[in-house]
């Protein structure tokens, strides 16, 4: 998957949806975005950015701010807190002799 980002100087919405759909239109591509206000292209997909500038070039003025493998988004890994071990109470306090030693040492 590579990722191209162009600056895409349109003069109106009508320029903005033909060259939208030329670059929809392009083989390899998967998702064609574009940012109004900084009127930037973004174009994801097994694409070739040579044939991507010829074809919006008929339209308007283009040019290349990047072009490279789609990064990625680096997701935070949560640290998981470690929790002591907690042993159950037995169900009463008293501890007669005859239980194990074990026991015992839960009551104390």
């Amino acid at each position: 998957m590579k990722k191209a980002e162009l600056k895409f100087d349109y003069a109106d919405d009508k320029m903005r949806r033909k060259g939208m759909q030329k670059a929809a239109g392009l083989p390899g591509v998967d998702s064609v975005s574009i940012d109004a206000g900084a009127k930037k292209l973004t174009i994801t997909g097994d694409i070739d950015p040579v044939d991507v500038v010829i074809t919006l070039r008929k339209l308007c003025s283009i040019e290349i701010l990047y072009f490279g493998p789609e990064k990625e988004e680096k997701k935070k890994e949560e640290k998981k807190e470690e929790k002591p071990e907690v042993h159950p109470w037995p169900y009463s306090y008293y501890c007669p002799p005859y239980y194990s030693p074990r026991l015992l040492e839960w009551c104390t």
